[in-house]
């Protein structure tokens, strides 16, 4: 669950089988929440930035004066429902054939929404933002053992 996107990826035996990306990331939550915040900021839309750095925060707070909590929470149930449902399902499929299903990505850490893919099943990493940098890492490093015997990335 990425900024731009949410991806669906499945391994069979290290090997990527599914690959699919969908153009249904954060900022199409985010986008939504800044819309619908205009009567509680005086009639602008909110600050995609500001929404942004509360949420990754933990919490709903846009300022001192404005909680977006009832906005985030009604857009959340939005955003899942029109954009996030579909994958969630496939991924719930997989997960009934017998697959074991991790979820990373920052969008993991929304207040709320860690809990929601957790009580679906799904595992998240302890820093799910940058599980698949790690997992490159851990890739190369396999590849490069494989091929040149002693030698070892750090």
């Amino acid at each position: 669950f990425g900024n731009g996107t949410t991806l669906y990826s499945r391994y069979n035996r290290g090997q990527r089988e599914v690959h699919t990306a969908y153009p249904i990331g954060v900022e199409v939550l985010i986008d939504d929440i800044s819309q619908k915040m205009k009567h509680l900021n005086g009639g602008k839309i909110g600050d995609p930035s500001k929404i942004r750095f509360c949420l990754e925060m933990g919490h709903t707070r846009y300022s001192r004066d404005i909680d977006i909590k009832d906005i985030y929470s009604a857009c959340l149930k939005d955003w899942y429902e029109k954009y996030l449902k579909k994958v969630v399902n496939l991924t719930l499929d997989a997960k009934h054939q017998g697959d074991e299903i991790w979820a990373i990505g920052g969008g993991c850490l929304l207040p709320g929404f860690k809990k929601l893919l957790e009580k679906n099943g799904f595992k998240i990493l302890d820093n799910p933002v940058e599980a698949n940098v790690f997992g490159l890492l851990e890739m190369a490093k396999t590849i490069s053992s494989k091929h040149s015997g002693s030698t070892s990335l750090k």
